[in-house]
This record gives C-alpha cells, sequence and structure tokens, in this order.
C-alpha cells in the first residue's frame, strides 16, 4: 500500500502504509487521495491506464462480478455500432467488433475478477503477465499493479527487497499497518471472494483452505503461487520473527481516535492507538470505511466448528502475535457448543514459543533498525552465482537497491514470467534460507502437521 504522505520536511512526517488485505486500508488510501497524487508527472496513456487501475479496484470493492458498469456500458455501445455495420454492408468488421467487444465484457465480468484472480491460479498469472509493461504501476507512491501483483498489498519485507523503498528511508520514516480480528477478517475475505450468493461460508473456508497449500507447507508469498488474500496478517509486518513495521493498529480499536475524551479510554485499556505517532494518529482521525460490504449476520455467526478450525488453522500465528483471543466465538456464542480451535494444539506434544518471535509492539523502530541492517548486509554479502547463472546472469543489489539504471524493475520483469514468476534474487534465496526460521514461528506447521502430499492432507482435513 501506498505513501500516504511523501517528501514532508521532516523524515519521520512522512508516513507509508502496509494494507493488510481486508482490514480498512482501501478507506484510508481514498482520504489521502494517492488517486490523484499518483497521476502526477506520468504520460497521457499510464495516466489513463492508472484511472482505469482506480476505477476497477473502487468497482470490484463493491461486487464480485460488476454486471453494471462505465467497462460494460462502453462494450455494449461498440456491439451495438458493430451490429450496425453488420447490417449495412461491414459485416466481417461488425461482426469481428461485436466478438471482441463481446468478450472483453465477459473478461471484465466474470474473468478478471476478484474471486478468480484469487482463486484460479491460471487467470490470476495470466493477470500478472498482463501486467508486464508497467502502464498501472506507480513506483513512486507505490500503488497500482505489475508483474509482482498489486504493489497495494505488498507485504513490508517485498517492498524493501523489490527496492521500493531503501532501508534508509524505512528507517527514517513513519510506517503503519491495521490489522483485524482474524476470525472478522476470513468473513471478509468470503464476501470478497465467493462465486456468489449460492457458495456457503463453511464451504469457501475448505476451499480457501486447499488452494493455501504452497502458502501452508512451503511459506510461498509470491503472488504468481498464492493470493495475497491468503497471507496471515503477521507476514505483512514482520518477517524472520521481527516486526518492520513501526505501528500496528487494531480495526477494532480505530473508534477510540475519533473523540478526544476517548483518549483516557485507550490508556486504560492499553489498546493500540495508545500513544502513536502523531503523523499516523492524524491520518486515522475520521478515517472512512465506506467499502464494508453489507452481511446479513454478525461475523461470528458464520462459523461452524470446522470453519473455525481452518480459520485458526491458518491465521494461528496472528492470534498469537496481535494478542486476538482464539476463543472469541466461542464467548460470543456460549450455548452453540463449540470447541476451542486450540484443543487441537493440546493433542500433540506441546510447542514452546519461538525465542525469536516479535509480538506487537506499538514502536518497533529501534528494532526494525537493527535487523534491516542486519538483513542489509546479509544481501550485500550474498554472490548469488548459481541464480545469476539461472537468470541469464542477471544480479540483484539487496534491499539497498535504489533503481537507478532500472527504475521500473523491468530487468525481472521477464525473468519472472521465463522462472515461473518467482523473483529469484534476494526474496528467494534468501527466504529459502530463512524458511526454516519462519516455519519454527508456525504454530500452525507444529502443532498440525504436514502431510506428504495432497490426498493426505485432504483426507485429514475430512
Amino acid at each position: 500500500m501506498p505513501w500516504l504522505i511523501k517528501d514532508a520536511e521532516k523524515p519521520e512526517d512522512n508516513l507509508f502504509f502496509i494494507h493488510v488485505p481486508r482490514c480498512g486500508g482501501t478507506s484510508l488510501m481514498k482520504n489521502h487521495n494517492v488517486p490523484t497524487k499518483s497521476l502526477e508527472g506520468r504520460s497521457f496513456l499510464s495516466k489513463i491506464a492508472m484511472k482505469v487501475f482506480f476505477i476497477r479496484y473502487e468497482l470490484l470493492e463493491k461486487a464480485n462480478f460488476p454486471i453494471w458498469s462505465r467497462g460494460n456500458a462502453i462494450c455494449l455501445l461498440f456491439m451495438g455500432l458493430g451490429y450496425f455495420l453488420a447490417t449495412h454492408n461491414c459485416y466481417y468488421f461488425g461482426i469481428c467488433d461485436m466478438v471482441f467487444f463481446g468478450a472483453l465484457m465477459l473478461g471484465l465480468t466474470f474473468v478478471f475478477v476478484a474471486p478468480t484472480i484469487a482463486r484460479i491460479r491460471v487467470i490470476r498469472r495470466m493477470f500478472l503477465v498482463f501486467q508486464k509493461g508497467g502502464l498501472m504501476e506507480s513506483i513512486d507512491w507505490c500503488t497500482g499493479t505489475n508483474i509482482h501483483g498489486y504493489i497495494n498489498h505488498l507485504t513490508a519485507h517485498k517492498v524493501l527487497d523489490y527496492g521500493y523503498v531503501s532501508a534508509d528511508v524505512w528507517n527514517e520514516i513513519s510506517t503503519m499497518a491495521i490489522v483485524r480480528n482474524p476470525y472478522s477478517r476470513m468473513v471478509s475475505i468470503y464476501m470478497y471472494n465467493r462465486w456468489g450468493l449460492q457458495e456457503k461460508f463453511t464451504d469457501f473456508v475448505q476451499r480457501w483452505y486447499d488452494m493455501l497449500h504452497d502458502y501452508r507447507t512451503n511459506s510461498e508469498l509470491e503472488e504468481w503461487y498464492t493470493c495475497c488474500h491468503g497471507f496471515a496478517q503477521y507476514e505483512f509486518t514482520h518477517f524472520n520473527g521481527q516486526q518492520l513495521v513501526q505501528s500496528i493498529v487494531k480495526q477494532e480499536e480505530l473508534k477510540l481516535l475519533t473523540e478526544n475524551k476517548n483518549i483516557s479510554l485507550a490508556i486504560q485499556q492499553d489498546s493500540s492507538v495508545k500513544n502513536l505517532p502523531n503523523v499516523v494518529r492524524e491520518s486515522l482521525l475520521g478515517m472512512p470505511h465506506s467499502n464494508q460490504r453489507k452481511r446479513s449476520q454478525p461475523w461470528y455467526m458464520y462459523y461452524d466448528q470446522h470453519s473455525m478450525d481452518l480459520t485458526y488453522q491458518l491465521n494461528a500465528l496472528d492470534f498469537t502475535i496481535f494478542n486476538y483471543d482464539a476463543d472469541d466465538i466461542l464467548k460470543k456464542r456460549p450455548d452453540d457448543g463449540l470447541l476451542s480451535p486450540t484443543r487441537l494444539n493440546k493433542a500433540k506434544k506441546p510447542v514452546p514459543p519461538p525465542k525469536q518471535l516479535s509480538r506487537m509492539s506499538r514502536n518497533s523502530k529501534s528494532t526494525s533498525s537493527r535487523f534491516l541492517q542486519d538483513v542489509q548486509d546479509a544481501a550485500a554479502a550474498s554472490s548469488f552465482n548459481e541464480l545469476g547463472n539461472e537468470l541469464g546472469n542477471l544480479s540483484f543489489n539487496g534491499m539497498s537497491n535504489q533503481r537507478n539504471n532500472d527504475p521500473l524493475g523491468k530487468s525481472f520483469s521477464d525473468s519472472y514470467v521465463i522462472l515461473g514468476g518467482s523473483r529469484r534474487g534476494f526474496a528467494r534465496q534468501k527466504r529459502a534460507s530463512m524458511v526454516s526460521s519462519m516455519k519454527d514461528l508456525r504454530i500452525v506447521e507444529e502443532s498440525f502437521g504436514t502431510s506428504a502430499s495432497d490426498d493426505n492432507e485432504g483426507k485429514k482435513d475430512k
């Protein structure tokens, strides 16, 4: 997610927002007029492309399969023109016109939409390849979309690794993220990515769990393999057990910022909005929540025992790191006979919390500085010889890359497609060496285990 405030006189007054999907960040982006700011200094064609991106982004926030849209209206207009031409001595031209705009309308309505991009890998990869030219990306404001996926939803580590923000700058500016109750977030993911009203929540959660196999077993965070909506929230704010984002705010506690009289209550409750930096507090004050989907019932009423267990398995570390109650649903529905999802942990040998696990803190700037410097030094010391040969001797200078010779990172775009989407530079090799550490952090995998094959895993789930 983008810069909300940039080029301020004092470095700490610049604000970068890590947008965890389905946690209210779109409202914050609109409130800071990021769509308009990202158009500054662009060519006419790229301005049109960026405007189309923001129109589609806003449209898909409101409808999973948008039938009534300006894009479809334009397609219908040209299809009508094609019909006129086909019946007035321009038969072949008219037919081609109708076929093209008919296919475009179907694509805009049913193919390149949120549910299909998230849940059908081949469509997501087609979408990523279409973004290869970079017309819909704004690296200056870190918004839009490109070969790496939605820039709006990059994790903090990816922002640094791709060179969109250098480690030195990251240490000087203010950074923030918004998180929410994992159970509530899963319902929001369901509303945004379901096939339609006919798909039940419990069925969706099972399919979503199965779809995230690469993420669950290999910690795969590349969009080529895993949709960003499937990541646990800590993936956006932490890396290798360390918190990279300075200020993390719980969505449920944003209401404490709406009125000054709530400040004392926030302090009393020791909430996440207590003692926020001024630039973060001012950005959050009065933030609208305009893209909330209407629900027929409270979020906790969507769950049965199986969907609650699966949601917990996918987000176990979020409960630990961000101090959410895994038994929250049980407390809201005490008479429904639901069992705690943590009971499955007790069936196996207890796993002690990893020493390197960093719980959410209000101001992690000093911690991030030390950790980022270590990661930056490690990147500079790595040779990547084997990977260089695989890429045709392409090189990557680590997170301190300033993009002087390659401002849009296009040298990696070709390799990304050829090699199946993975960024075979610092991100890939360094992550391979850290994945065991990340798995040590995964209480989910430690507690529930992983199977050798999809078939065996499916039998366990059943």
